[in-house]
């Protein structure tokens, strides 16, 4: 009886262990889609800064557009 109870512990604490790892994966898998992403909006806004001061547009308008096309809403 002692030892059944001993192995349903250790069952339970295996159980949490291997769903903390896979939490953890998941958190991991999902900071590196952000972080991809932010890298590729950074390199978005960069060139639309770069096209857009050839024309002489100011700093504020610059930004302003680029969060438009980042999806802000400014109704």
């Amino acid at each position: 009886m002692e030892k059944t109870d001993n192995l349903q512990k250790l069952n339970l604490k295996d159980r949490k262990l291997m769903s903390a790892i896979a939490a953890a994966k998941v958190v991991e898998f999902f900071k590196a889609i952000l972080s991809y992403l932010l890298e590729a909006v950074f390199q978005k806004y960069l060139e639309f800064k770069r096209e857009h001061f050839r024309e002489g547009a100011s700093e504020a308008r610059i930004i302003f557009f680029a969060s438009i096309a980042l999806g802000a809403d400014y109704h």
